[in-house]
């Protein structure tokens, strides 16, 4: 009998140790899954899958959180008309906002007995067991995985231990993801920075701040632009805009974010958006602008011309220090060209008021001249006309001369007096 127990005791280690030896070729496989790729949005949905697989969870999601609130929430497990009825995501209250505050692995039997549990919305699905643990990003908290509804009814000690080695291995591959997505940012940036300038220089159908703007929302990746000049006595004018109803209108004077831009000198970066360029009265969320990003845009002088001022849409990323940091840098190119720009116009009407002038000294030094002699030549060939038609005649072409060189002087004059000067920068 006891030789029976200490074969049963046996087996039971030697099938732990293999369940043990599976699951950490488990991690080992969801570790290889995370790294497997670059892109922000692809590591973030693997992480949340490789997690849900590794410990037989139901459901799992991932929270990002950025200056301890909630901005992104991934989730898988649940379908997509029943995402849709449940409608809003979590907004990082109860035990969300438990990790959001307190960044600790938490681990519950039933999510329903915590003091800080608030229910679930109408038409969720029940949810008991839950695990949570935070992905670190060096030593900042990037977010936390959550994972609930364990199918061998709770969490494991085990299955704590495995999701917060997966969660290690996913902080280095959101690091290696967003050095990744800088790079591309940097790239994108320098290529509409580039390109702006050739098309400035080449010359294009559309005007110089239509391309300012259409490369800055290349460069930012945005939903909506808008340049906007101060106009004395009536607020501020939008000159050119992208994204949003309407391209030529006024805007308040105060508190807007051009406003702002252009009263400071200096770029602001704003999540709390009460947008002067509001899409259309349906009220879509998913059309108003959630997240935007202002600067101004200077002379080579250092005078503050305008703003340049950037949106995204309700769902899509915040811009960052990083994007304002990007855009500063790119509208000053984008002044310096502009400023070029309008160089090279105005040389082109100086060049036009030199034609003009020696169109006017040679109308005024030559074809008068000979206009003139012609007329004293026809004056003194009337008299020595015996036919008086052809006297007549004679007589209405000095006439057609004398008119003609009142004409010529006229246009000198118009040339003289009423020609354009050039543009102020």
């Amino acid at each position: 009998m006891e030789l029976e127990e200490v074969i049963d005791q046996l087996t039971a280690r030697a099938q732990d140790v293999l369940a043990a030896q599976g699951r950490l070729r488990q991690l080992l496989r969801a570790n290889a899954g995370v790294v497997g790729d670059l892109s922000l949005p692809v590591v973030l949905r693997q992480i949340v899958s490789s997690a849900r697989d590794l410990v037989q969870a139901r459901y799992a999601a991932l929270g990002v959180v950025r200056d301890g609130v909630l901005e992104e929430f991934i989730h898988t497990g649940m379908g997509a008309e029943q995402v849709a009825r449940i409608g809003h995501l979590p907004e990082g209250d109860g035990i969300l906002g438990l990790l959001i505050d307190h960044p600790e692995p938490v681990r519950l039997g039933e999510l329903a007995d915590h003091p800080m549990s608030v229910g679930f919305p109408k038409d969720h699905p029940p949810m008991k067991s839950f695990l949570g643990v935070p992905i670190r990003v060096r030593d900042q908290v990037f977010g936390n995985l959550y994972l609930t509804e364990s199918v061998n009814g709770s969490f494991s000690v085990d299955d704590e231990q495995l999701v917060t080695a997966l969660a290690a291995t996913a902080g280095v591959a959101i690091a290696n993801a967003r050095l990744f997505d800088e790079t591309e940012q940097q790239r994108r940036w320098l290529l509409a920075s580039s390109e702006l300038t050739q098309k400035l220089f080449e010359g294009s159908d559309e005007s110089p701040l239509a391309l300012v703007l259409r490369y800055a929302a290349l460069g930012a990746q945005a939903d909506s632009a808008a340049f906007v000049l101060s106009e004395p006595g009536s607020g501020l004018r939008v000159v050119a805009a992208m994204g949003i109803p309407s391209d030529d209108h006024i805007v308040p004077g105060e508190g807007g974010l051009a406003a702002r831009v252009i009263s400071a000198g200096e770029a602001v970066l704003t999540d709390d958006y009460v947008s002067e360029y509001r899409a259309a009265a349906s009220g879509d969320p998913a059309t108003q602008v959630t997240s935007a990003v202002g600067v101004p845009l200077r002379t080579v002088a250092q005078t503050t011309t305008g703003a340049l001022t950037l949106g995204r849409v309700a769902g899509r990323p915040r811009f960052t220090a990083a994007d304002r940091d990007q855009l500063a840098s790119f509208a000053t190119q984008a002044g310096v060209a502009l400023e070029l720009e309008q160089a090279r116009k105005d040389r082109e009407v100086l060049l036009l008021l030199e034609d003009h002038d020696r169109i006017a000294a040679d109308l005024h030094d030559h074809v008068i001249h000979q206009l003139f002699a012609v007329g004293l030549g026809l004056a003194a060939m009337v008299d020595r006309v015996p036919a008086p038609e052809q006297k007549q005649r004679l007589v209405e072409y000095m006439d057609t001369l004398d008119q003609t060189i009142d004409q010529i002087r006229s246009t000198i004059f118009r040339i003289e007096q009423g020609r354009p000067s050039p543009q102020a920068p």
